[in-house]
Formats: C-alpha cells, structure tokens, sequence
C-alpha cells in the first residue's frame, strides 16, 4: 500500500457507519429512530408557549407579548404562538407532548459553554467530553449510527457515537463512488482498523443507495431551509428502510436580542411547517410509530424585554416531543413569572429528565440516573 493510499483511508477513520450485515441485525432488534432538533441561538420560549393569561406577561414585555390574533389554544392545553397552528392536528391526535420549564441548576448564559453542557447532560460545573448519546445508547446491539443531515452544526450530542454527516444522499453516493473496498491484509492493528473502517463505509453506502436510490423524496409542505431540508431527507431516508438510529437537524437564528417579532414568528413558521410536514411524510410511509422527535435550545430568554424590541439570554424554556407513540399533553411545571432568578425564570423541569425518557424508554438504553417523564 502506497503513502498516499494510507493517508486517504485515515482521513475516513471518524467517518463510520454500520455494515450492512449490522444494519439488517439492528432492524431485527431496535426498529426506532431519534429525531434532536436544535433551536440555535436561545429560543424564546415564553412567545412559543405563551403565558397569554398571566397579567405580568403583557406588563413585562409591553411591545412583544402576543395578542389575542396571534396566539392559539390547544383544546385543554396551552396558549401557543399562532405560527405553531399546523402542529394543532398532533395535539388532537396526542401526538405532541409540551414539557415546560426545562433547565438545569446554576444555569450558564454563553451559548457556547449551554449547548455543550446540554449535549453532553453534565452539570453546569461539569466538564464531559463524549455526546450524552454515547452513554445514551444501549450495549449489545453493535455502534448504532447517526447523521448529521442538511448542517445540523456541531456533532455535539452524537460525539463519540459513529455517526455521518450528510447535505444530501446523492451527496453521500457521490462520495461513495470514490471509494473502494481494500483488500489488504495487514499486521499493524491501526491500518487494520483503518481498512475495515473504509470497507464497512463502502458496504453500509451501498446499502443506503440500494434502498434510497429508487425511492422517491417525501410529499410534503417542506421549507428550503436547513430544517426542511434536513427534515424531508430523514423522511425519504427512514420511508426507504434505511435503520438510522439517532438524527440530528438543526435550523439557526434564535438569538434575537433586536427586532424579535418578525423574526421569532418567521422562524416558529418554519418549525411548525416542518414539523408537520415530517409527521404526514412518515404517516404516509407507515413509520410514524417508529419515531419520535425531540426539540432543544440552550437556553430560554429573560423573562423582559430590552430595549431593542428583543429578548436577552436567559434559562429555562419549554420544549416540544413529538411521535406516534408518544403520549400527548403538557408535563412538567410551568415556570412562575413573578418568582424569578434575578430577573430569569427558574427551571421546574431538569432537561436530564427529558434524556432519561428518551434513552430509557424509547433508545432502551439507561436513565442518565434521573426519574423519566411519562411522554412515552
């Protein structure tokens, strides 16, 4: 073997799937998908769950509190932000699952320093290296994938999981068409290791387009954004049979410190619709029962508004489960607005809780040593 040869096949160490030997045994035993959705940037979420009733909501937030137009009520259920009207049949359905107050202790305002102590499902002190998924994940099944579709950003929860990152499948056969399996045998268990990464890569990739290649993208009232983008190809991916355990998704402009309205309703539009679109895709496909959605944010928003017609960096917030299987309604304490922490709402739900549901009960991996919810 060539230097070069070498070089090119280390490059793909990090980049692993499941041979398709794996993929048809994990289809056998498992049959479930995980679908993380990333708010970025700290999304708002008294203006996605609205404290409509509540006096100090409107006094606090004299120029963004949400009027009567635009807002909804879920039948016995909360107020929510009138762009999130094309998840009301899910509720109906009990489909949707709102889990208010999600926060941890000591909670940390850098975006930087939040996300990772929300992907990784430590302490705001703590200092975890590996994805909570890592841990997450149950033993005896083999390295369960997962991808990163449409620039779902960091790998963040799925680090130290085998996982891929994909723009597009075509992308991914693209790629695949440059790789070939190597028949080297070798004494040096790292070029070993290296080798057998890029035959499992070329197996599992073949696999994919034998499945994905004649199928047919999802019908649907998908955006061109990340999210849809992101969303419509996991459809398209899990409706071909193709057994991706965990997904990651992503869409970005959370952080609105100026001129919030027009871009949080934008952006809630977008989440929504896409949303939405995803449930009806897998409805059509039979799969719906097979997953379930999980959205996250770092962090919520302060409970006031600034000056600049925005909301600063806050806590706790609320967030969104989805799935045919998942049992709907609201769970968790919803945050007082007079009651604060210096000026921030104070978390009723440990975001750790959320994670525990879902690896304990859905992944059937551990419970991250916190009490599940009953979402599932």
């Amino acid at each position: 073997m060539k230097r070069r040869e070498f070089l090119q096949l280390s490059s793909l160490a990090g980049l692993t799937l499941l041979a398709p030997g794996t993929m048809w045994a994990m289809e056998k035993t498992h049959g479930r998908t995980l679908v993380l959705v990333e708010l970025k940037g700290g999304n708002d979420g008294l203006n996605t769950v609205v404290p409509f009733e509540d006096p100090t909501y409107k006094r606090l937030r004299p120029n963004l509190a949400l009027s009567k137009s635009e807002v909804i009520r879920l039948d016995k259920g909360p107020y929510l932000n009138a762009t999130l009207n094309p998840l009301r049949p899910l509720w109906d359905e009990g489909h949707l699952a709102v889990v208010e107050g999600v926060g941890y202790p000591n909670p940390n305002r850098s975006h930087f320093r939040s996300i990772e102590i929300w992907e990784t499902a430590s302490d705001s002190n703590e200092y975890l290296h590996d994805g909570w998924l890592s841990s997450a994940l149950p033993d005896g099944v083999g390295p369960l994938p997962g991808a990163m579709i449409a620039g779902a950003g960091e790998d963040g929860p799925l680090r130290g999981v085998s996982a891929l990152t994909v723009e597009s499948p075509q992308q991914l056969f693209r790629h695949g068409q440059r790789l070939r399996r190597v028949d080297v045998k070798t004494e040096n268990p790292a070029l070993a290791h290296v080798i057998q990464t890029q035959n499992d890569l070329v197996g599992s990739i073949a696999s994919i387009q034998e499945r994905v290649g004649p199928s047919k993208s999802p019908n649907g009232d998908f955006t061109k954004s990340s999210l849809g983008r992101g969303l419509q190809m996991t459809a398209q991916m899990l409706g071909a049979g193709v057994p991706l355990t965990v997904v990651k998704v992503q869409l970005s402009g959370f952080d609105t410190h100026a001129q919030q309205p027009k871009k949080h309703s934008r952006l809630l539009t977008d989440v929504g619709q896409n949303l939405a679109a995803f449930a009806k895709s897998l409805q059509t496909y039979g799969r719906w029962n097979e997953v379930v959605v999980a959205t996250y944010s770092e962090f919520g928003r302060r409970v006031k508004e600034n000056a600049g017609r925005g909301t600063d960096h806050g806590t706790a917030a609320p967030l969104f489960v989805l799935g045919g299987t998942v049992k709907g309604g609201v769970f968790g304490e919803t945050p007082s607005l007079t009651d604060l922490d210096a000026g921030d709402l104070k978390f009723t739900t440990d975001y750790r809780r959320v994670y525990a549901t879902l690896s304990k009960r859905w992944l059937g991996g551990e419970s991250l040593g916190h009490q599940p919810l009953s979402f599932l």
